[in-house]
């Protein structure tokens, strides 16, 4: 195991912003080298506010501490970990079982003469089987288990000597008269929320976002050097209509401190080889795949969702076209019972402006319109050109 702690106190001049996480799932099942090692990261912020004169001040103004380590399957307390993990899963159903894990644990505390904040980092790797419920044949599909993607640890977890599920370990260890402060009250309760905990990623994947790619199997595409299996692409985490992405946020405060958890949306992506749909089998969510297009498979995931979009479009457009028609009729025929409209022609009279130019002549001319009611009256006429104009 490579260990590093790193503790030292610096005083801080500035004010730094940190942007908080929550889980975040990625899991390429593309290839037999990927599949097995899914990547799963953690992200917590916490913020803490205090007087200045307080004994949290007193701790925490000007200090900078770190804690950091890497293990490996040879690490104490991965297997304790590994048990943890597979219990989960078989109180949920799940067939998939992990082997091994790989963790990466990062916690920076920065503190201010009022406040301070507390960044933590865990990335967990674990090294999974049985996820393959059934293999691909003719005219049946290969069944990938997915429902084991929701991993949730609740309680202490000791990694390497370190317990790494609880926030409030980090502070009872390193500030332990900010703990004392806290303990027992709404704070300590947030701090004692679990870290591994990837249970919003558990929104079934009827909700996800989906995107299939046929380019590897487009003839125009092989020309350019584009090759491999077709995929298809599931992701959460971004808002649309019937899904919405929210940060998690907790707080508590006191007449001393106010204490904020702040984490963002979760956010998945699942990489499956060839044309996959998702479906529920004996109560376990599945991912079914294969090379070849499904007999009925429109490839659309998420319901009805993108054919109500098309229809909807249609059907506004049309009935704008319907209403604008509706519209125009009715004008035409208003126009038509009010006849003519503007100056009657009667009232015109043409005048020539133009004359002989050598032996060119020009027959230019422009309308008058007659002053007098007599409509006879050839003399006073109004006309467009200035007064004495010849």
């Amino acid at each position: 195991m490579k260990k590093i702690i790193l503790l030292s106190f610096l005083m801080v001049l500035s004010v730094s912003t940190a942007t908080a996480h929550a889980a975040q799932f990625l899991w390429d099942a593309r290839t037999e080298e990927t599949q097995l090692n899914p990547k799963i990261t953690f992200q917590r912020t916490i913020s803490l506010e205090y007087l200045p004169d307080s004994i949290m001040a007193k701790e925490l103004q000007g200090a900078q501490v770190t804690e950091y380590f890497l293990s490996d399957s040879s690490t104490n307390g991965i297997s304790e970990l590994v048990e943890k993990i597979n219990k989960h899963l078989e109180e949920h159903g799940s067939h998939v079982r992990v082997s091994d894990a790989v963790v990466e644990y990062t916690v920076t505390l920065t503190g201010r003469p009022t406040s301070a904040t507390v960044d933590y980092k865990l990335v967990l790797i674990p090294t999974i089987s049985d996820f393959l419920i059934r293999e691909y044949d003719i005219g049946s599909p290969a069944l990938l288990d997915v429902s084991w993607r929701s991993i949730r640890v609740s309680g202490p977890v000791m990694v390497g000597g370190i317990e790494i599920n609880l926030p409030v370990s980090f502070l009872q260890k390193h500030f332990p008269n900010t703990y004392n402060e806290l303990a027992g009250t709404g704070a300590e309760t947030i701090l004692l929320s679990n870290l591994l905990d990837a249970s919003g990623v558990g929104l079934p994947l009827a909700k996800w976002h989906s995107l299939f790619d046929p380019t590897p199997i487009i003839s125009d595409a092989q020309r350019f050097g584009f090759n491999g299996d077709i995929v298809t692409t599931y992701s959460m985490g971004e808002s649309r209509i019937g899904v919405s992405a929210k940060e998690k946020i907790s707080e508590t405060s006191s007449a001393d401190y106010k204490l904020t958890s702040i984490e963002a949306a979760d956010s998945a992506t699942i990489l499956v080889p060839g044309y996959a749909t998702p479906d529920i089998l004996l109560g376990i969510e599945v991912i079914g795949t294969s090379p070849n297009a499904l007999d009925g498979s429109q490839f659309n995931d998420q319901g009805q969702f993108p054919v109500f979009i098309i229809y909807g479009m249609t059907g506004i457009a049309a009935s704008g076209a319907v209403v604008f028609f509706w519209w125009s009729n009715k004008k035409a025929k208003h126009d038509e019972f009010l006849g003519q409209s503007g100056i009657d022609p009667v009232y015109l009279r043409g005048v020539q402006t133009s004359t002989a130019s050598g032996g060119y002549h020009t027959n230019r001319g422009e309308a008058h319109l007659i002053t007098n009611d007599s409509k006879t009256d050839a003399y006073k006429v109004r006309g467009t050109m200035p007064r004495d104009w010849k």
